[in-house]
């Protein structure tokens, strides 16, 4: 049964959904191959489709929940797993730049910082050297 469960899924919401009252039997539902689906295979999906909150359970009727509406008004539930999937990878996708982007500044701030060291080692070793003129020019006036 595992093997074809969102199919099952679909093609059960989709039933479901073209009932009249939008309730069907667990034993005259149509396998996704349009053959009589098992009643224990019907009810294991059944049970399946209801903790995903897609229908509800009474006896041995299933009814469209909410949640189920709103998947068919999607195209069904292979279709709203296609878009959930397509949403991931592009959420994934954009975190991906965001980390790229979040990188490349990281590395533009460390190139900034060794610069500014750099340049500090620089500016400390002409600070000296102004200093030491500054002590020779006055050293060079007293001794005048």
């Amino acid at each position: 049964m595992i093997e074809h469960l969102n199919e099952r899924i679909d093609t059960m919401l989709s039933q479901i959904s073209e009932a009249e009252h939008f309730f069907v039997s667990f034993g005259i539902f149509q396998d996704f191959d349009n053959s009589r689906m098992d009643f224990y295979v019907a009810k294991e999906t059944a049970y399946f489709m209801r903790n995903k909150q897609l229908i509800r359970i009474e006896g041995e009727i299933c009814k469209l929940d909410e949640f189920g509406i709103f998947v068919i008004e999607q195209g069904g539930w292979l279709n709203y797993l296609n878009e959930i999937e397509n949403k991931i990878a592009k959420e994934n996708e954009a975190a991906g730049k965001r980390m790229n982007a979040q990188i490349r500044k990281e590395v533009q701030e460390e190139f900034i910082r060794r610069q500014t060291i750099e340049k500090f080692r620089y500016d400390k070793l002409a600070l000296w050297i102004s200093i030491a003129a500054a002590l020779f020019t006055l050293l060079g006036l007293i001794l005048k």
